[in-house]
């Protein structure tokens, strides 16, 4: 699920990132990469790349803050995990008498 959306979803997110926010500019019509300055080849290169490098930090920030929060809850968790063991087991072993 998370590669078809980032095929579906991320190339195109790039791209209109990259025009709206970091000033990637689109060719003349029909003209080629030869044709353009070394100027606008590099100013468009460094807007893809810094729409690039910012659709991927901000998900994996996303992902770090919410991770780290298990740690508020993982002691509790594993507490209620032993227990509802501990009620199985016994359940088990009531029936099997």
């Amino acid at each position: 699920l998370e590669g078809i959306f980032a095929s579906v979803i991320g190339g195109p997110l790039v791209g209109v990132l990259a025009e709206r926010c970091f000033d990637y500019e689109l060719p003349p019509a029909g003209s080629t990469v030869a044709q353009m300055s070394g100027a606008f080849r590099e100013r468009n290169a460094r807007a893809l790349g810094e729409s690039l490098f910012a659709l991927t930090i901000v998900p994996w920030v996303i992902c770090l803050l919410l991770y780290s929060l298990v740690h508020l809850t993982f002691v509790a968790d594993v507490r209620r995990a032993k227990q509802a063991d501990a009620r199985a087991a016994a359940q088990h072993k009531a029936n099997n008498r």
